[in-house]
């Protein structure tokens, strides 16, 4: 079994999800931020193969990892994510591990199956480096790939095609859709879409919003 650690980068939720601040005011914004965290950290929990979780935020009091067994925080005050992630990566590395997995913290939908269809596709594929896009085709929501490889990351606008076409120059490519993992919630048509999904046991983001937001 390849040993994996995930990392998650963090913003400040104080300023978190401000795409939906028509519909959701600050509190609320930050709240809902705070629920879809916690479902992604239940998911790879129970995943085996992912010994740890390391959270990189600039905020290491917002985040609560007291009831997880496999969080570790890390406080990182630089206000670019892709250097953030940089840091995690090399922090990661003091560890024995096989691979790295970076997901976002608004993929509130993930299941287990889902990362198991990662590492199966990464190993069916013969990939250095597996990348799941966002369901609009534009963002990034999942890299997984060898610890040895020496990367950088370009999430942002359009990162997709970026990482896509950088890594492919340099690495075994493979490109994976998964829906869940596709799914991050920026808008209200993503709300919509969580508040409606029932393919799954509802998840406390699901719950939140199915609170707050009746109508949707």
């Amino acid at each position: 079994m390849k040993k994996t650690i995930c990392v998650i980068p963090v913003k400040d939720l104080e300023n978190s999800k401000l795409r939906l601040s028509q519909i959701l005011n600050d509190e609320q914004r930050k709240q809902f931020s705070v629920f879809m965290l916690k479902d992604v950290i239940n998911t790879l929990e129970k995943v085996g193969k992912i010994k740890k979780i390391i959270i990189t935020t600039p905020l290491k009091s917002q985040i609560d990892s007291d009831n997880y067994k496999k969080v570790e925080i890390i406080q990182d005050t630089v206000p670019n994510i892709n250097k953030a992630i940089e840091n995690a990566i090399k922090f990661c590395k003091r560890y024995e591990i096989d691979l790295i997995l970076i997901l976002p913290a608004d993929i509130p939908l993930i299941k287990e199956t889902d990362i198991e269809e990662l590492f199966t596709s990464k190993e069916e594929n013969n990939a250095q480096i597996l990348i799941v896009p966002s369901n609009r085709g534009d963002g990034t929501n999942c890299l997984l790939f060898d610890a040895d490889l020496k990367i950088k990351t370009h999430f942002g606008k359009k990162s997709f095609k970026i990482h896509k076409n950088k890594f492919n120059q340099r690495f075994r490519t493979h490109v994976l859709k998964l829906f869940r993992i596709g799914l991050d919630i920026d808008y209200k048509s993503d709300l919509k879409t969580l508040n409606t999904y029932s393919k799954i046991k509802k998840r406390a983001s699901q719950r939140y919003i199915k609170k707050i937001c009746p109508s949707l």
